[in-house]
Protein backbone atom coordinates (compact mmCIF):
# COMPACT_ATOMS: atom_id res chain seq x y z
CA UNK A 1 0.00 0.00 0.00
CA UNK A 2 2.74 2.21 0.93
CA UNK A 3 4.40 1.74 -2.58
CA UNK A 4 1.46 2.21 -4.34
CA UNK A 5 0.58 5.78 -2.56
CA UNK A 6 4.32 6.72 -3.57
CA UNK A 7 3.79 5.77 -7.13
CA UNK A 8 0.66 7.57 -7.16
CA UNK A 9 2.07 10.61 -5.46
CA UNK A 10 5.15 11.11 -8.26
CA UNK A 11 2.74 10.49 -11.08
CA UNK A 12 0.21 13.66 -9.69
CA UNK A 13 3.77 15.69 -9.56
CA UNK A 14 4.34 14.77 -12.88
CA UNK A 15 1.18 15.26 -14.17
CA UNK A 16 -0.33 18.24 -12.43
CA UNK A 17 2.40 20.50 -12.68
CA UNK A 18 1.71 19.57 -16.42
CA UNK A 19 -1.62 20.70 -15.94
CA UNK A 20 -0.90 24.13 -14.08
CA UNK A 21 1.64 25.07 -17.01
CA UNK A 22 -0.96 24.48 -20.10
CA UNK A 23 -3.29 26.54 -17.63
CA UNK A 24 -0.85 29.32 -17.61
CA UNK A 25 0.17 29.41 -21.11
CA UNK A 26 -3.33 29.50 -22.18
CA UNK A 27 -3.87 32.97 -20.21
CA UNK A 28 -0.54 34.47 -21.24
CA UNK A 29 -2.36 34.35 -24.65
CA UNK A 30 -5.17 36.28 -23.72
CA UNK A 31 -7.73 34.38 -26.03
CA UNK A 32 -10.62 35.78 -23.81
CA UNK A 33 -14.05 37.99 -23.85
CA UNK A 34 -14.22 40.75 -21.16
CA UNK A 35 -17.43 43.00 -20.91
CA UNK A 36 -18.33 46.58 -19.71
CA UNK A 37 -21.32 47.71 -19.07
CA UNK A 38 -22.43 51.01 -17.28
CA UNK A 39 -25.28 49.15 -15.05
CA UNK A 40 -23.43 47.54 -12.31
CA UNK A 41 -24.36 43.32 -12.31
CA UNK A 42 -24.74 43.49 -16.05
CA UNK A 43 -21.12 42.70 -16.94
CA UNK A 44 -17.41 41.82 -15.88
CA UNK A 45 -17.13 45.78 -15.50
CA UNK A 46 -18.60 48.89 -15.25
CA UNK A 47 -15.41 50.87 -16.77
CA UNK A 48 -13.73 50.45 -19.78
CA UNK A 49 -10.28 51.44 -17.79
CA UNK A 50 -10.73 48.96 -15.67
CA UNK A 51 -11.40 46.28 -17.87
CA UNK A 52 -8.21 47.29 -19.82
CA UNK A 53 -6.27 47.02 -16.51
CA UNK A 54 -7.25 43.40 -16.00
CA UNK A 55 -6.59 42.49 -19.60
CA UNK A 56 -4.49 40.76 -21.37
CA UNK A 57 -2.66 40.72 -24.96
CA UNK A 58 -5.12 39.21 -27.14
CA UNK A 59 -8.22 39.97 -25.63
CA UNK A 60 -11.67 41.45 -26.54
CA UNK A 61 -12.80 43.76 -24.44
CA UNK A 62 -16.83 44.60 -25.44
CA UNK A 63 -18.49 47.11 -24.19
CA UNK A 64 -22.05 47.52 -24.61
CA UNK A 65 -24.54 51.00 -25.14
CA UNK A 66 -24.33 53.63 -22.24
CA UNK A 67 -22.70 56.52 -21.15
CA UNK A 68 -18.87 56.42 -20.07
CA UNK A 69 -16.89 58.67 -18.23
CA UNK A 70 -13.29 58.17 -18.36
CA UNK A 71 -9.88 59.54 -17.44
CA UNK A 72 -6.81 58.42 -19.55
CA UNK A 73 -7.11 54.74 -20.92
CA UNK A 74 -3.52 53.38 -21.02
CA UNK A 75 -3.59 50.63 -23.32
CA UNK A 76 -0.09 48.45 -23.41
CA UNK A 77 -1.09 45.29 -23.94
CA UNK A 78 -0.57 44.32 -27.30
CA UNK A 79 -3.16 42.68 -29.95
CA UNK A 80 -6.31 43.91 -27.49
CA UNK A 81 -9.38 44.47 -29.22
CA UNK A 82 -11.46 47.01 -27.70
CA UNK A 83 -14.94 47.59 -29.33
CA UNK A 84 -17.69 49.18 -28.60
CA UNK A 85 -21.05 46.52 -28.96
CA UNK A 86 -24.45 49.23 -30.03
CA UNK A 87 -27.00 47.56 -27.45
CA UNK A 88 -27.55 46.71 -23.93
CA UNK A 89 -25.82 43.47 -22.13
CA UNK A 90 -28.53 43.20 -19.71
CA UNK A 91 -30.63 45.41 -17.79
CA UNK A 92 -30.89 49.28 -19.03
CA UNK A 93 -32.57 50.80 -22.00
CA UNK A 94 -29.37 52.46 -23.76
CA UNK A 95 -28.77 51.95 -27.53
CA UNK A 96 -26.46 52.90 -29.89
CA UNK A 97 -22.60 52.86 -29.87
CA UNK A 98 -20.85 53.25 -26.47
CA UNK A 99 -20.74 57.38 -25.63
CA UNK A 100 -17.04 58.13 -24.01
CA UNK A 101 -17.00 61.10 -22.38
CA UNK A 102 -13.45 62.08 -21.83
CA UNK A 103 -12.60 63.94 -17.99
CA UNK A 104 -8.94 64.80 -18.69
CA UNK A 105 -8.51 65.71 -22.16
CA UNK A 106 -7.41 62.51 -23.29
CA UNK A 107 -9.50 58.70 -23.60
CA UNK A 108 -7.25 56.14 -25.30
CA UNK A 109 -3.81 56.10 -25.42
CA UNK A 110 -2.22 53.10 -27.10
CA UNK A 111 1.24 51.83 -26.33
CA UNK A 112 0.79 48.32 -27.94
CA UNK A 113 1.17 46.92 -30.85
CA UNK A 114 -1.73 45.55 -32.97
CA UNK A 115 -4.65 46.89 -31.11
CA UNK A 116 -8.02 47.83 -32.66
CA UNK A 117 -10.55 50.79 -31.00
CA UNK A 118 -13.72 50.73 -32.75
CA UNK A 119 -17.23 51.41 -32.87
CA UNK A 120 -17.67 54.41 -30.16
CA UNK A 121 -18.82 57.78 -29.51
CA UNK A 122 -16.72 60.29 -28.28
CA UNK A 123 -16.77 63.62 -26.85
CA UNK A 124 -13.46 64.81 -25.56
CA UNK A 125 -11.66 68.19 -25.36
CA UNK A 126 -8.35 66.79 -26.84
CA UNK A 127 -7.79 63.57 -27.97
CA UNK A 128 -9.71 60.40 -28.58
CA UNK A 129 -6.81 58.47 -29.46
CA UNK A 130 -3.44 58.62 -29.19
CA UNK A 131 -1.00 55.89 -30.84
CA UNK A 132 2.19 55.52 -30.61
CA UNK A 133 2.89 51.73 -31.56
CA UNK A 134 2.55 50.02 -35.01
CA UNK A 135 -0.22 48.23 -36.83
CA UNK A 136 -3.02 49.89 -35.05
CA UNK A 137 -6.56 50.18 -36.04
CA UNK A 138 -8.63 52.94 -35.23
CA UNK A 139 -11.91 52.54 -36.76
CA UNK A 140 -15.73 53.06 -37.51
CA UNK A 141 -15.77 55.50 -34.33
CA UNK A 142 -18.10 58.70 -34.57
CA UNK A 143 -16.13 61.94 -33.32
CA UNK A 144 -18.06 65.26 -32.16
CA UNK A 145 -15.49 68.05 -30.52
CA UNK A 146 -11.71 67.98 -29.54
CA UNK A 147 -8.55 69.17 -30.92
CA UNK A 148 -6.66 66.19 -32.89
CA UNK A 149 -9.03 63.33 -32.32
CA UNK A 150 -6.90 60.63 -34.09
CA UNK A 151 -3.07 61.28 -33.32
CA UNK A 152 -0.44 59.12 -34.47
CA UNK A 153 2.79 60.32 -34.34
CA UNK A 154 5.03 60.87 -31.31
CA UNK A 155 6.78 65.24 -31.55
CA UNK A 156 8.90 64.39 -28.15
CA UNK A 157 11.12 60.84 -29.62
CA UNK A 158 10.65 61.82 -33.34
CA UNK A 159 9.74 58.20 -34.66
CA UNK A 160 7.28 56.81 -37.72
CA UNK A 161 5.14 54.26 -36.89
CA UNK A 162 3.86 51.26 -39.25
CA UNK A 163 0.90 50.16 -40.57
CA UNK A 164 -1.79 51.74 -39.11
CA UNK A 165 -5.56 51.58 -40.42
CA UNK A 166 -7.73 54.67 -40.13
CA UNK A 167 -11.50 53.15 -41.67
CA UNK A 168 -14.68 54.59 -41.80
CA UNK A 169 -14.63 57.11 -38.78
CA UNK A 170 -17.37 59.88 -38.53
CA UNK A 171 -15.47 63.05 -37.45
CA UNK A 172 -16.93 66.59 -37.33
CA UNK A 173 -16.20 70.19 -35.41
CA UNK A 174 -12.18 69.53 -34.62
CA UNK A 175 -9.35 71.12 -34.90
CA UNK A 176 -7.17 68.44 -36.87
CA UNK A 177 -9.35 65.44 -37.65
CA UNK A 178 -6.85 62.82 -38.59
CA UNK A 179 -2.67 63.37 -38.15
CA UNK A 180 -0.48 60.31 -39.08
CA UNK A 181 2.93 60.48 -39.04
CA UNK A 182 4.02 56.87 -40.28
CA UNK A 183 5.24 54.52 -43.10
CA UNK A 184 2.82 52.16 -44.90
CA UNK A 185 -0.58 53.58 -43.51
CA UNK A 186 -4.39 53.32 -44.84
CA UNK A 187 -6.78 56.02 -43.92
CA UNK A 188 -9.74 55.36 -46.36
CA UNK A 189 -13.70 55.63 -46.19
CA UNK A 190 -13.51 58.44 -43.51
CA UNK A 191 -16.36 61.19 -43.44
CA UNK A 192 -14.89 64.20 -42.07
CA UNK A 193 -16.59 67.67 -41.67
CA UNK A 194 -16.23 71.34 -40.37
CA UNK A 195 -12.94 71.36 -38.72
CA UNK A 196 -9.73 73.15 -39.58
CA UNK A 197 -7.47 70.38 -40.95
CA UNK A 198 -9.30 67.27 -42.43
CA UNK A 199 -6.40 64.91 -42.84
CA UNK A 200 -2.51 65.55 -42.22
CA UNK A 201 0.25 63.13 -43.12
CA UNK A 202 3.78 64.60 -42.10
CA UNK A 203 6.94 64.72 -42.28
CA UNK A 204 8.94 61.49 -42.87
CA UNK A 205 6.04 59.26 -43.67
CA UNK A 206 6.08 56.83 -46.73
CA UNK A 207 3.64 54.92 -48.76
CA UNK A 208 0.84 55.65 -47.37
CA UNK A 209 -2.63 55.32 -48.80
CA UNK A 210 -5.20 58.14 -49.17
CA UNK A 211 -8.52 56.64 -50.12
CA UNK A 212 -12.22 56.91 -50.26
CA UNK A 213 -12.58 59.73 -47.96
CA UNK A 214 -15.53 62.57 -48.09
CA UNK A 215 -14.50 65.91 -46.79
CA UNK A 216 -16.36 69.09 -46.40
CA UNK A 217 -16.60 72.72 -44.61
CA UNK A 218 -12.80 72.42 -44.12
CA UNK A 219 -10.08 74.85 -44.18
CA UNK A 220 -7.66 72.12 -45.24
CA UNK A 221 -8.51 68.58 -46.81
CA UNK A 222 -5.51 66.70 -46.60
CA UNK A 223 -2.17 67.90 -46.04
CA UNK A 224 0.12 65.54 -47.60
CA UNK A 225 3.85 67.09 -46.38
CA UNK A 226 6.49 64.04 -47.37
CA UNK A 227 6.90 61.15 -48.76
CA UNK A 228 5.91 58.49 -51.66
CA UNK A 229 2.00 57.40 -51.54
CA UNK A 230 -1.13 57.44 -53.06
CA UNK A 231 -4.26 59.91 -52.85
CA UNK A 232 -7.32 58.56 -54.71
CA UNK A 233 -11.28 58.53 -54.95
CA UNK A 234 -11.39 61.02 -52.26
CA UNK A 235 -14.01 64.02 -52.63
CA UNK A 236 -12.83 67.32 -51.28
CA UNK A 237 -14.69 70.15 -50.28
CA UNK A 238 -12.74 73.14 -48.73
CA UNK A 239 -11.11 76.16 -48.38
CA UNK A 240 -8.42 74.65 -49.67
CA UNK A 241 -8.51 70.88 -51.18
CA UNK A 242 -5.40 69.23 -51.34
CA UNK A 243 -1.59 71.08 -50.53
CA UNK A 244 0.79 68.38 -51.32
CA UNK A 245 4.52 69.59 -50.53
CA UNK A 246 6.73 66.42 -51.55
CA UNK A 247 10.44 66.91 -51.47
CA UNK A 248 12.92 65.62 -54.00
CA UNK A 249 13.21 61.98 -54.90
CA UNK A 250 9.67 61.44 -53.49
CA UNK A 251 6.72 59.78 -55.44
CA UNK A 252 2.91 60.50 -54.67
CA UNK A 253 -0.34 60.14 -57.56
CA UNK A 254 -3.04 62.10 -57.21
CA UNK A 255 -5.83 59.98 -58.98
CA UNK A 256 -9.74 60.35 -59.28
CA UNK A 257 -9.95 62.29 -56.79
CA UNK A 258 -13.14 64.76 -57.10
CA UNK A 259 -12.07 68.77 -55.76
CA UNK A 260 -15.52 70.80 -56.06
CA UNK A 261 -16.54 74.38 -54.08
CA UNK A 262 -12.76 74.64 -52.89
CA UNK A 263 -10.48 78.47 -53.35
CA UNK A 264 -7.62 76.40 -54.54
CA UNK A 265 -8.81 72.43 -55.31
CA UNK A 266 -5.02 71.53 -55.49
CA UNK A 267 -2.19 73.63 -54.19
CA UNK A 268 1.23 71.53 -54.55
CA UNK A 269 4.89 72.54 -54.31
CA UNK A 270 6.73 71.36 -56.85
CA UNK A 271 9.96 70.19 -56.25
CA UNK A 272 10.39 67.10 -58.42
CA UNK A 273 8.68 65.92 -61.62
CA UNK A 274 7.97 62.31 -59.80
CA UNK A 275 4.97 63.65 -58.82
CA UNK A 276 1.97 63.00 -60.99
CA UNK A 277 -2.08 64.60 -61.01
CA UNK A 278 -4.07 62.11 -63.31
CA UNK A 279 -7.99 62.40 -63.70
CA UNK A 280 -8.95 63.69 -61.38
CA UNK A 281 -12.37 66.20 -61.53
CA UNK A 282 -11.65 69.98 -61.13
CA UNK A 283 -15.31 71.45 -60.44
CA UNK A 284 -17.10 74.44 -59.28
CA UNK A 285 -13.57 75.94 -57.72
CA UNK A 286 -12.17 79.54 -57.56
CA UNK A 287 -8.75 78.22 -58.69
CA UNK A 288 -8.20 74.64 -59.94
CA UNK A 289 -4.50 73.97 -59.49
CA UNK A 290 -2.12 76.82 -58.06
CA UNK A 291 1.31 75.98 -57.59
CA UNK A 292 5.18 76.85 -56.65
CA UNK A 293 8.37 75.97 -57.12
CA UNK A 294 12.21 76.59 -56.90
CA UNK A 295 14.42 76.30 -59.65
CA UNK A 296 12.65 75.99 -62.45
CA UNK A 297 15.06 75.77 -64.75
CA UNK A 298 15.93 72.38 -63.61
CA UNK A 299 12.36 70.83 -64.62
CA UNK A 300 10.87 70.33 -68.25
CA UNK A 301 7.89 73.07 -68.29
CA UNK A 302 5.61 70.18 -70.79
CA UNK A 303 6.72 67.26 -67.66
CA UNK A 304 3.46 65.18 -67.30
CA UNK A 305 2.68 66.04 -63.78
CA UNK A 306 -0.60 67.86 -64.81
CA UNK A 307 -2.79 64.96 -66.83
CA UNK A 308 -6.05 63.89 -68.74
CA UNK A 309 -7.48 65.88 -65.53
CA UNK A 310 -11.43 67.15 -65.71
CA UNK A 311 -11.47 71.61 -65.37
CA UNK A 312 -14.89 72.60 -65.81
CA UNK A 313 -13.38 76.04 -65.93
CA UNK A 314 -11.32 75.38 -69.37
CA UNK A 315 -13.68 75.30 -72.83
CA UNK A 316 -12.14 74.70 -75.97
CA UNK A 317 -9.31 72.77 -77.50
CA UNK A 318 -5.89 72.39 -76.91
CA UNK A 319 -3.74 71.74 -73.44
CA UNK A 320 -4.63 73.52 -69.88
CA UNK A 321 -2.41 76.27 -68.79
CA UNK A 322 -1.44 75.57 -64.96
CA UNK A 323 -0.66 78.67 -63.64
CA UNK A 324 1.91 79.54 -60.48
CA UNK A 325 5.03 81.16 -59.33
CA UNK A 326 8.43 80.23 -59.62
CA UNK A 327 12.10 81.22 -57.31
CA UNK A 328 14.52 81.80 -60.19
CA UNK A 329 17.10 83.10 -58.14
CA UNK A 330 17.68 84.54 -54.84
CA UNK A 331 19.40 87.95 -53.45
CA UNK A 332 21.45 87.27 -50.84
CA UNK A 333 21.71 90.42 -48.34
CA UNK A 334 24.09 90.99 -45.77
CA UNK A 335 22.88 92.01 -42.13
CA UNK A 336 26.40 92.20 -40.77
CA UNK A 337 29.82 89.94 -41.06
CA UNK A 338 28.75 86.16 -41.30
CA UNK A 339 25.15 87.50 -41.07
CA UNK A 340 22.52 86.95 -43.98
CA UNK A 341 20.12 85.91 -45.70
CA UNK A 342 18.50 85.76 -49.12
CA UNK A 343 15.48 87.57 -50.69
CA UNK A 344 13.22 85.20 -53.30
CA UNK A 345 12.75 86.66 -56.78
CA UNK A 346 9.46 85.28 -57.69
CA UNK A 347 8.30 85.12 -61.55
CA UNK A 348 5.26 83.78 -63.11
CA UNK A 349 5.30 80.05 -63.96
CA UNK A 350 3.08 77.89 -65.94
CA UNK A 351 2.67 74.04 -66.75
CA UNK A 352 0.39 72.34 -68.75
CA UNK A 353 -1.97 69.77 -69.06
CA UNK A 354 -1.82 68.58 -72.86
CA UNK A 355 -4.67 65.87 -72.77
CA UNK A 356 -7.44 67.33 -70.53
CA UNK A 357 -10.68 65.43 -70.55
CA UNK A 358 -13.80 66.57 -72.04
CA UNK A 359 -16.24 65.22 -69.88
CA UNK A 360 -16.04 64.57 -66.13
CA UNK A 361 -14.88 61.62 -64.72
CA UNK A 362 -17.07 58.78 -63.00
CA UNK A 363 -15.51 57.96 -59.80
CA UNK A 364 -16.34 55.87 -56.90
CA UNK A 365 -15.66 57.41 -53.55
Amino acid sequence: MVQQGIVVGIVALLVVPGLFSMSTTTQAMGSGVITVDDEPGDADYTSIGDAVEHSQAGDTIEVYSGWYNEPIIDVGRQALKVKGVAHELGSGNDTGKPIVNSTRGQTFVVWGKSVVISNFSFYCLNDAVDVFADNCTICDNDVKGGLWPINIRDDERPRYFIGAQILRNTIENVSNAVTYYGIDGTISANRISRCYEAIDVGYGSQETTISHNIITGCSIGIQYSDGSGLIANNSVSAWHGLELSVPAGDHVLVLHNIFHNCSIGLDVFIQRNTTRVVENNFIDNKYDVWFYQNHPRDYNLFSPIFSDNFYDSWQGTGPVVIRGRAVIFWIPFLVEMEIFFEIPIWVPWFYRDRHPAQTPFEIDV
